[in-house]
């Protein structure tokens, strides 16, 4: 009977060594490890864990979805972490008909409602987020707002060079505006 008594307890001991090892190896993370020395710097705001789907916007710049077709959203073949120029075109009853380039070398957040490329929804969108300015997100919902015309300029990931401003009218077309 006394041997099975020690066998019990044996048990019980290593099971207790084995559960104060894991503790003292392995620090949880609600344990605190140290409490930091005192600082004459002014105490920064904690950081704002950002949700996992939210969008990688960079510092200084917003996030403007803009409605795109077939056509505007270059056949389907913009995705996620392209860049794209963006072009406005004015419909027949501003006073002059003109396209333009507005923004150049914008990052593309977004397709649809995805981040993901590989996303089967991803081929199939009507809204294509960008990376903008502040002033480059107001004229461009305005533009939209009055009617303009938008069309997205693919770029290869090597090019990063931007143009001067071009506008293109009708009736400079019409006259040769277009030859070198």
């Amino acid at each position: 009977m006394k041997t099975k008594t020690i066998w019990v307890w044996a048990v019980i001991l290593g099971a207790m060594a084995t559960v104060l090892f894991y503790l003292i190896t392995f620090k949880h993370p609600s344990t605190p490890t140290a409490v930091p020395a005192p600082t004459t710097e002014v105490a920064k705001k904690p950081e704002v864990e950002k949700d996992k789907g939210a969008l990688p916007i960079s510092q200084g710049k917003r996030a403007v979805s803009i409605p795109v077709n077939e056509v505007q959203g270059v056949s389907g073949f913009v995705q996620a972490g392209d860049f794209v120029d963006v072009v406005v075109t004015s419909p027949a009853n501003w006073t002059s008909e003109s396209a333009q380039i507005l923004i150049q070398h914008s990052k593309v957040l977004a397709v649809g409602s995805t981040l993901k490329s590989d996303d089967p929804k991803a081929k199939e969108y009507r809204t294509v987020t960008l990376e903008v300015t502040p002033i480059d997100g107001v004229s461009l919902s305005l533009a939209i707002q009055k009617g303009a015309n938008i069309q997205l300029m693919l770029r290869t990931p090597q090019d990063q060079a931007t143009v001067p401003a071009v506008q293109k009218t009708m009736e400079g077309l019409m006259n040769g505006g277009n030859a070198k």
